[in-house]
């Protein structure tokens, strides 16, 4: 209410008079409501701020939690307040329906609204990804399984024989199997040895008692092929055996020692028959033609040994006035010599020797003593066949088998 005093004219024909103001009067405070408990909000009073900078603004209100920096739409929804205030800010947030345009009047076509980004010629910022995981952070984050730990303290299943034994059998059998392949090939190579123990094995061999022993010791040396073992080889063309002076000549004709090449001679004249035979397989390895008329007259050894050596010696040096003592040798009584004459007929290729071997062909048994086995006399004919090819005569085409003649009707009827 307006104070009539303050409105009232000058009495008594004063002049009005001018209003004081009034002092500025301090708000009157609202009652401290009680802890815990919010004051009650007058509605459409505005609820009075704290000056800045004092305790009020910087601490919030005693026992009321500090809201967090970010709530989900539900955990808002559920914290809404509620009452005048709420439902006139809900109300400013509802969006208002348009309204109808007025009779006569066009509606305005709603204008889009541009789409908010950032500026032209600035790059589009990423937004932050503070406090969100990825798919692979995900998986990367799972707990995986420990690894499994050392199993020295566990005990361990003790294998069967059924289990080792198969492997063991394998590896055997590829062992037997390289050391076959190895032996097989490896024999014959020349200027090397297998090792250093199998040469000074064989080389105590040839000291050893027994003949057979130092005959075998030189055959391997010779097939090894080591020349340190030459020496020693030489001296054994004065040893007792006479195999072990036939192998020590055929040794060092293996070996091409022409210095040793007098000294076999000299064993042709020697009166052991296998000394004699192995000088003259020696001297054929050797190529030597000179000794060439003592073998011819070797061919009327009494041994067959001899005389077959000697026919195949003169054969390998391919001596031409040899042939027709070695035809005469077709005739001899032996099956070894008879069997060398052939062969060596048939490398020397000379065409005098055809007729003979033709009529050996005829009669290939006769005269043999002992008689030979079916096997033997194959062996003989197969040799003559190969002569003679050799010698430019064809073999001869075998006959067909007759067909047997078929049993006549009373011959079928007969019990």
């Amino acid at each position: 209410m307006p104070d009539p005093s303050s409105t009232q004219g000058p009495a008594g024909g004063e002049g009005p008079k001018e209003a004081k103001p009034r002092p500025p009067q301090a708000p009157v405070a609202a009652p401290r409501p009680a802890e815990g408990k919010p004051s009650p909000a007058t509605p459409g009073q505005p609820q009075p701020k704290a000056p800045a900078g004092s305790s009020a603004a910087r601490k919030p209100a005693e026992g009321k939690p500090r809201p967090a920096p970010s709530q989900g739409p539900k955990q808002a929804a559920a914290k809404a307040p509620e009452g005048p205030a709420a439902a006139e800010k809900a109300g400013e947030a509802t969006p208002q329906p348009a309204q109808a345009p007025a009779e006569g009047q066009e509606p305005k076509e709603a204008k889009p609204k541009p789409a908010e980004g950032p500026p032209e010629g600035e790059r589009p910022r990423p937004k932050p990804t503070w406090g969100r995981i990825t798919v692979g952070e995900e998986e990367a984050a799972a707990p995986r399984p420990a690894p499994p730990g050392p199993v020295w303290g566990e005990k361990r299943r003790r294998p069967s024989w059924r289990e080792i034994l198969p492997p063991a059998l394998i590896g055997l059998a590829v062992a037997c199997v390289a050391y076959a392949l190895y032996s097989c090939f490896g024999r014959g190579r020349q200027n090397s040895i297998p090792g250093g123990v199998q040469y000074r094995f064989y080389m105590d061999q040839l000291a050893s008692e027994d003949p057979a022993a130092r005959a075998v010791a030189i055959e391997r040396l010779a097939d090894h092929g080591d020349r340190r073992a030459i020496a020693e080889i030489v001296k054994r063309l004065d040893d007792e055996a006479p195999n072990v002076v036939a192998a020590a000549c055929v040794a060092l004709a293996r070996f091409k020692h022409q210095a040793s090449l007098g000294r076999i001679r000299e064993k042709l004249e020697d009166a052991a028959p296998e000394a004699i035979a192995g000088a003259c397989r020696a001297l054929a390895e050797l190529g030597d033609e000179d000794s060439t008329e003592a073998m011819v007259r070797l061919l009327e050894h009494n041994d067959p040994g001899v005389a077959a050596a000697a026919a195949g010696a003169l054969a390998a040096l391919h001596y031409k006035p040899a042939v027709q003592p070695i035809i005469r040798l077709l005739e001899h009584a032996k099956l070894a010599v008879r069997l060398a004459a052939v062969n060596a007929l048939g490398d020397l290729g000379e065409p005098a020797a055809v007729a003979p071997l033709e009529g050996l062909k005829a009669r290939p048994a006769e005269g043999l003593d002992p008689q030979p086995t079916d096997v033997e006399r194959a062996e003989l004919e197969q040799a003559i066949g190969t002569a003679l090819g050799k010698l430019g005569v064809p073999a001869p085409k075998e006959a067909p088998p007759e067909p047997s003649a078929a049993p006549s009707t009373a011959e079928k009827a007969a019990p």
